[in-house]
């Protein structure tokens, strides 16, 4: 059973990583709005430090040997099943590559939605009208801003964008202290995890970009992700029986260095691929597939990561999600 009563990283830092991270579509929109000549370097460089980073800490699951044995048990489902697949993905990219982008649109949205739905129960939610709230809002800003982008785009100027956006992220600040200091009930974790998961898409239907639009919402979820899997890692391989200084520890510099490399690697394959797909030589471009079928695997192996009804989770993984 998930413990109740506790907390995962601190009372503040819960709502604003977890619960409740609106901070970063709000300095992702000011940064681009207020400073357009770089936006696509911003773009770029969310992509690298949180995007693929949020990516490549799905591996950390295999830094911990007390999983070897769990996987092993279940090669079949985490390793040759998802090569079945990935085959399959390589096949339709060779036939036409938008067969791959939908299905990955379909994936993420559905992994992006079911972690909504678990942050949310880790609130102590347990409203299935509340879930379904998180569904229906998901499913339809997905759908309506694919097929037509920034339908509801306001023309607005910088000054009154600015002072829009400011008086957001002000409100968001008193909201997220209001929260903790007041205990307001519409302020608490389980209203403030529904109000993130209904949101994430919600840009889609306001930038006709849908590279930015999809960074903007799903940026909150890479923070979650980020946030949960290093806090539940770090308690685990640093934390549990190390006495060793956190930055001496050889685990903590090899994990480093890997999510570091990794991340460089993932995002300079999503660059150049992309500026090929964008060329029209879609079909000769395995450099843009290379971090998608990585993203793909990440979406599939999550659901037994985070399973918590299999005994091995709930040994290894539940009791490092919250403090003591």
């Amino acid at each position: 059973m998930i413990k109740t009563n506790t907390r995962i990283i601190g009372n503040y830092l819960d709502n604003i990583l977890i619960y409740f991270p609106f901070w970063f579509p709000f300095i992702y929109l000011g940064l681009i709005i207020n400073i357009p000549q770089v936006s696509t370097f911003i773009f770029v460089a969310v992509l690298f430090m949180f995007a693929e980073s949020h990516f490549a800490t799905t591996w950390l699951f295999l830094f911990d040997r007390s999983n070897y044995k769990w996987a092993k048990d279940n090669l079949y489902e985490l390793l040759i099943q998802p090569l079945f697949l990935i085959f399959l993905f390589i096949i339709f990219w060779n036939i036409n590559t938008s067969i791959v982008l939908i299905l990955h649109y379909i994936a993420s949205g559905w992994h992006v939605t079911r972690q909504s739905i678990g942050v949310s129960k880790l609130s102590k939610n347990k409203s299935k009208a509340k879930f379904l709230l998180i569904y229906t809002f998901s499913f339809l800003c997905l759908c309506i801003g694919l097929l037509n982008p920034g339908i509801f785009a306001l023309n607005l100027s910088r000054s009154i964008f600015n002072t829009i956006l400011l008086t957001f992220f002000v409100s968001y600040l008193v909201g997220i202290y209001l929260a903790e200091r007041v205990k307001i009930n519409l302020l608490d974790k389980n209203n403030l995890s529904i109000l993130t998961g209904i949101s994430i898409y919600l840009p889609l239907l306001f930038f006709e970009d849908v590279a930015v639009a999809l960074a903007i919402g799903v940026g909150m979820h890479w923070v979650q992700y980020l946030a949960l899997t290093l806090t539940t890692n770090g308690r685990k391989l640093f934390f549990s029986k190390s006495k060793n200084n956190l930055f001496t520890n050889k685990k903590f510099i090899l994990i480093s260095s890997f999510i570091l490399i990794y991340s460089l690697i993932m995002t300079s394959l999503t660059v150049v691929g992309v500026q090929e797909v964008s060329n029209q030589s879609s079909n000769s471009s395995y450099l843009y597939l290379i971090p998608i079928l990585f993203q793909f695997y990440h979406f599939y192996i999550d659901r037994y990561l985070w399973r918590f009804s299999d005994p091995h989770i709930q040994k290894n993984v539940v009791p490092y999600i919250f403090r003591n």
